[in-house]
C-alpha cells in the first residue's frame, strides 16, 4: 500500500517506528533524540497535515495581553486582531490565515526588550500544513496593558533553536503533536460511528423492503 512521501510502505513503517526505537533504549533521552523523533513524526504526518487533519490559523493564536476595545489586561487576544505585517519565507505560510499546529505558552508571553518597556516580542513554535517546523516571532508595542502586534516573522528553524527560543523541550513538543493526532482520531472515530449508524438504519430499511416484497409476492401467488 503506497504512502505519499515515501518510496515504499517499508520505508513508512521505518519512519513510524523511530520514536519507539529511540525511547526503548536504556540511555537517557536527549534533546537530540527528541529532535530525531519529531522530524520523523512530521514526515509521517505530512500527507495528513496537508489533507486530513484539522488545523488552525496562525492569526488565530491568542498570545498577546489585553482585549481588543478594552477589558481585562490579564486576558489574551488573537494576533489577527491587530492586523500586523507578516514576514515569512516558509512554504505554506503566506498569510495569517495559513493553517498549522501553532502552540504558544503563556509563560513565555511578552518579553520586554526595550529600556522604555514599550516594545517586546514573543516566540512560539509551529508545525505547518507542509510539515515544516517553524519559529514564530511576534513583535508588539505595549499600550496601557494592551500588547499590539506590529510584525509576525515566521521562519523554518532547527528544533534545537526552537526549544531555546520558546523555552520548550522536545518532549513537550512531542506531547502537543500527540494531542493533535488524538483529536484527529477522536473526530474520525465519531464521524465513523455516525456513518455506521446511518448505514445500519438503511440496511434495516432495505431488509424491511425486501421482506415486504417477499410477502407481497407470496400473497399474489
Amino acid at each position: 500500500m503506497p504512502v505519499p512521501g515515501f518510496d515504499s510502505y517499508e520505508e513508512y513503517l521505518e519512519a513510524l517506528s523511530v520514536g519507539q526505537r529511540q525511547l526503548a533504549r536504556r540511555e537517557p533521552v536527549t534533546e537530540e533524540d527528541w529532535a530525531v523523533i519529531l522530524e520523523a513524526r512530521a514526515r509521517v504526518l505530512a500527507p495528513d497535515l496537508e489533507r486530513n487533519i484539522k488545523l488552525w490559523s496562525l492569526g488565530g493564536v491568542r498570545c498577546l495581553k489585553g482585549e481588543k476595545g478594552g477589558g481585562s489586561s490579564s486576558s489574551q487576544h488573537k494576533i489577527e486582531d491587530d492586523e500586523p505585517e507578516l514576514v515569512s519565507s516558509v512554504d505554506g505560510v503566506s498569510s495569517l490565515k495559513s493553517k498549522g499546529l501553532f502552540v504558544s505558552r503563556s509563560r513565555n508571553l511578552g518579553t520586554v526588550i526595550a529600556d522604555d518597556q514599550e516594545t517586546g516580542c514573543h516566540h512560539f513554535w509551529g508545525l505547518t500544513r507542509t510539515a515544516r517546523w517553524v519559529l514564530v516571532r511576534v513583535d508588539f508595542v505595549c499600550d496601557h496593558g494592551y500588547d499590539r502586534a506590529v510584525k509576525v516573522t515566521v521562519k523554518e528553524t532547527p528544533l534545537s533553536e526552537i526549544c531555546a527560543k520558546t523555552e520548550e523541550d522536545g518532549q513537550q513538543i512531542a506531547y502537543q503533536v500527540f494531542c493533535l493526532v488524538r483529536m484527529w482520531v477522536d473526530k474520525r472515530r465519531t464521524a465513523l460511528d455516525h456513518a455506521e449508524k446511518i448505514l445500519q438504519a438503511f440496511e434495516r430499511e432495505g431488509l424491511a423492503m425486501y421482506m415486504m416484497r417477499q410477502a407481497q409476492k407470496s400473497d399474489s401467488e
